[in-house]
């Protein structure tokens, strides 16, 4: 599966024909079933390679430049300035969270952290707040058991997790029986 997805994200960091990078760059096409193949790829290579202690730089630059190319295209869709233009983006409904997959899954890579196949949604309370959703999905973090091996104090190092954030999600833990980290470990004698 590792080999299969690697191709995908190589496609995609050479532009080749059929790539979510080809549609993007060369049809300014937000081509969906592309974009659903280069994150099931991702997700297929983080499961791959979580546990090896030396991330290979060759993925790693693939990914790296097929996500610098990814944002910059979205900025500049959006930038008033610039001629480019992507057709078929998805709507404000649905667009940020497929932003945030994609967030998601390059931070997933880099921390070594797995994340869930599927186009499900998070289990995450949207009324945290968008710049709190986004930074724990930047940060892997995508189901409320995740959190529960983490501090308080280290959530809210997070940038865009605040205490109102912290406060829905000890709420959202509470009531499926779970807390967040102990914020302090027993003193050694």
């Amino acid at each position: 599966m590792k080999n299969e997805a690697i191709k995908v994200l190589e496609a995609n960091s050479n532009g080749q024909k059929g790539s979510f990078i080809y549609y993007l760059h060369e049809e300014d096409l937000f081509h969906e079933a592309s974009y659903w193949e280069l994150y099931h790829a991702m997700v297929d290579i983080i499961e791959a390679t979580k546990r090896e202690p030396r991330l290979e730089r060759g993925i790693s630059a693939a990914i790296a430049k097929v996500f610098s190319f990814i944002y910059r295209s979205f900025m500049w869709n959006y930038c008033p300035n610039d001629q480019y233009s992507i057709q078929g983006l998805p709507g404000e409904e649905h667009f940020p969270d497929m932003v945030d997959r994609l967030d998601e899954v390059f931070g997933a890579y880099f921390h070594g952290i797995s994340v869930k196949r599927e186009a499900a949604d998070s289990e995450i309370p949207k009324h945290i707040g968008k710049p709190a959703t986004r930074a724990l999905a930047q940060a892997g973090y995508r189901e409320l058991d995740q959190l529960a091996s983490i501090r308080e104090r280290d959530l809210l190092k997070l940038h865009g997790v605040g205490p109102k954030a912290v406060r829905i999600l000890r709420e959202a833990l509470e009531e499926k029986g779970l807390s967040f980290a102990p914020d302090s470990s027993p003193r050694k004698s």
